[in-house]
């Protein structure tokens, strides 16, 4: 077996604070990633994978902090081209059927084809907004609300997302 992962990451980042109260950030990544997986088992798949890809992740945010509140205000962008080829196959279990369509023991399942190379984008984009307010001083109230937008192989999702949530200091530690 022998799995093996190369990742180049560069990585820009801003912080420009308009009083001492309020933050702006900025940061952009882009990334790079080639990587392979390759087994050869005696009693199993042969599993041998290749993975590209390229990724980019963009973010701005604006921070605004009070002694009693903190609100988060954000939007971000991340995208990766993803090219890849696998390998999945049961040949050496089954008895010297090439490329069977499921393993040769129950229970049976269609497996899909031995071979898969495909192309294909991810992107994700989100806005945000948080708010967390301490009242009384020993709870966190976090409240917000974000919209999402991914689209990945099919996968089509655009839906806003409500936040919630209480966090309580039992203990004055």
């Amino acid at each position: 077996d022998r799995r093996v992962i190369e990742q180049d990451t560069n990585r820009l980042g801003l912080h420009y604070s308009y009083s001492q109260k309020s933050d702006f950030l900025l940061s952009l990544v882009n990334s790079k990633k080639y990587g392979f997986l390759n087994t050869f088992p005696t009693l199993g798949p042969i599993i041998d994978q290749n993975i590209d890809e390229d990724g980019r992740q963009y973010e701005f945010q604006h921070i605004y902090s009070h002694h009693i509140y903190n609100t988060v205000v954000g939007v971000s962008s991340y995208k990766i081209d993803l090219d890849q080829r696998i390998i999945f196959d049961w040949t050496p279990t089954s008895f010297g059927v090439k490329c069977p369509t499921s393993p040769p023991f129950p229970p049976v399942i269609v497996l899909p084809p031995c071979e898969d190379q495909s192309k294909f984008t991810v992107d994700h984009d989100t806005a945000y907004i948080y708010g967390n307010i301490n009242l009384p001083s020993s709870m966190n109230w976090s409240l917000g609300l974000s919209q999402d937008k991914l689209k990945n192989r099919g996968l089509d999702i655009d839906e806003t997302n409500p936040k919630f949530g209480l966090t309580v200091e039992i203990t004055n530690n």
